[in-house]
């Protein structure tokens, strides 16, 4: 027999299989899952992991000790819920909850909580907008996410779909700038990576701003070669090559920092463009697919702030996804 206050929170059970003599305690973890139950002097008694969609793991796997080995107590499990033993279904009050599939056994109300712009909460059956490590559903009927990181004293917290459009607001305005779409020579540079044989450096031994607009200034430096309006760009097949012809420019010392942070995201398959243009750096690291290609620009100004936008490019060099990350 379960018993809950007003506030919908269990406040008794009596019956059930007996774990231990005395009184025990659950603790739970961010999503109010039980976590650990512990007797009255904090010994564990009995301990709960948890798949992301609430799947209960069990003794043995990933090496878990025995206190891991999976019992029909305590009932409240996943997010707090009882769980029923004889079903496996999660109790989430309006509905029932599989945590082996991820989905309710029945479907919600239409439009009691669908976001015509996030088509995650299109699908009835649904749990919380396919993000279990973020969000709740408290009855069955909304998906909620609790304040940072805490259970509200009613157990409630922020709508998904009010976080999604905070998010969406913190974005920063996209400033479009006359910058030109990835080079042929950083294209050439980023699918001769991927092939079986060595790659070889376009500008091996070329230092930064050697390449002002279509033509290659062999020798000159960047401010001798072209006007400051006019990009400077380099192509690299290697981090280790870009980050000197990063320490070799001179800027501030924000500037190089962000800017060897955004050569971090290059992979071995990948090829990094550096591109001066006024006072900004942008650092453009371009990897290959089976269909186009794939672009994460990073525009730096001297204090070190970024934009970071990723692109996606069709095998016709076409833009097809435009994404600001930042």
């Amino acid at each position: 027999v379960m018993v809950y206050d007003a506030a919908g929170q269990l406040a008794a059970e009596y019956g059930g299989t007996v774990m231990g003599a005395g009184t025990q305690y659950l603790t739970a973890d961010h999503l109010g899952s039980t976590r650990v139950v512990t007797d009255g002097t904090g010994v564990p008694r009995q301990c709960l992991d948890y798949l992301p969609f609430g799947e209960e793991i069990g003794q043995g796997v990933g090496s878990r000790p025995s206190c891991y080995g999976i019992a029909a107590e305590p009932r409240q499990k996943f997010t707090g819920k009882e769980r029923d033993a004889e079903t496996g279904l999660d109790n989430f009050i309006a509905r029932y909850y599989s945590p082996v599939q991820g989905r309710f056994g029945s479907a919600d109300e239409p439009l009691a909580d669908q976001d015509p712009a996030d088509p995650q909460s299109w699908n009835l059956y649904g749990y919380v907008r396919n993000n279990p490590l973020r969000y709740i559903d408290p009855t069955g009927r909304e998906c909620v996410t609790l304040d940072n990181g805490s259970k509200g004293d009613d157990g409630q917290g922020k709508f998904c779909k009010d976080v999604t459009d905070a998010n969406q607001k913190k974005r920063p305005d996209v400033t479009v700038r006359d910058y030109e779409p990835p080079s042929p020579l950083l294209l050439a540079v980023a699918r001769g990576a991927q092939q079986a044989g060595p790659v070889v450096n376009a500008l091996a031994g070329v230092t930064l701003g050697f390449v002002a607009g279509a033509g290659i200034v062999a020798g000159v430096p960047a401010a001798a070669s072209a006007p400051s309006f006019i990009p400077q760009i380099a192509s690299f097949a290697g981090k280790q090559t870009a980050r000197s012809a990063i320490a070799s420019l001179g800027l501030p010392a924000a500037q190089a920092a962000a800017a060897i942070s955004a050569i971090a995201r290059a992979t071995s398959t990948s090829s990094i463009q550096i591109i001066k243009q006024g006072q900004d750096v942008i650092v453009r690291i371009a990897r290959t697919g089976a269909n186009g290609y794939q672009v994460i620009e990073s525009v730096i100004d001297q204090a070190g702030s970024k934009h970071v936008v990723q692109k996606a490019y069709d095998a016709a060099n076409a833009l097809v996804h435009y994404d600001p990350k930042k």
